[in-house]
């Protein structure tokens, strides 16, 4: 028997995994076909879909963005065009692009000038479009900045709303006001 290695390099040297080999070539080729099945069944590496009805913070758009991009198929099997096709497909590209400046052209010659238009902005009622109702602004960050400044009354009518605005959320909101409410008795 050999000593045992001394430094941590030698000893990473006979810990590496690719020095040991399976005896049944089988059991690799069943273990590389289960953890190609477990990606292609998490979607690994593949775009999330994305709706417009979604809202994410900036922050969020960029993680869920950063995914890795979309490898394009490469084609193979392209031949390569001869030289008569080859001068053909040139001619036909100079003759499409003659027929594009002649319509240019016309076009310039028809309408020399584009005239613009006058704009007058329009003047908006500031007091109508200034009013914003409260129940819009009302958010959960609110309310605990509500609750942190001790501010118990509106802290409980800013729950009270989201209730009303999420009631999925409404046994959320309504633990949260009865511990609001036990905290002011406390304070009182």
């Amino acid at each position: 028997d050999e000593p045992l290695p001394r430094t941590a390099k030698d000893a990473e040297d006979i810990l590496d995994p690719s020095l040991f080999h399976s005896k049944d070539p089988e059991i690799d080729k069943e273990i590389a076909e289960s953890k190609k099945r477990a990606k292609e069944a998490l979607d690994l590496g593949q775009p999330l879909p994305f709706t417009k009805s979604e809202k994410h913070s900036f922050a969020e758009w960029l993680q869920l963005t950063s995914v890795t991009k979309v490898k394009q198929p490469k084609e193979t099997g392209k031949e390569v065009p001869d030289e008569a096709s080859s001068i053909d497909l040139s001619a036909e590209v100079a003759s499409e692009k003659k027929k594009k400046f002649d319509l240019i052209d016309r076009f310039i010659e028809d309408n020399p000038k584009i005239i613009p238009q006058d704009y007058e902005p329009s003047k908006a009622a500031i007091k109508t479009t200034g009013k914003i109702d409260q129940d819009e602004l009302m958010t959960e960050t609110l309310a605990k900045v509500y609750l942190e400044q001790k501010k118990y009354k509106k802290a409980i009518q800013a729950y009270t709303i989201l209730s009303l605005k999420y009631p999925e959320k409404s046994s959320f909101f309504a633990t949260r006001i009865k511990a609001i409410k036990e905290l002011q008795k406390e304070n009182s």
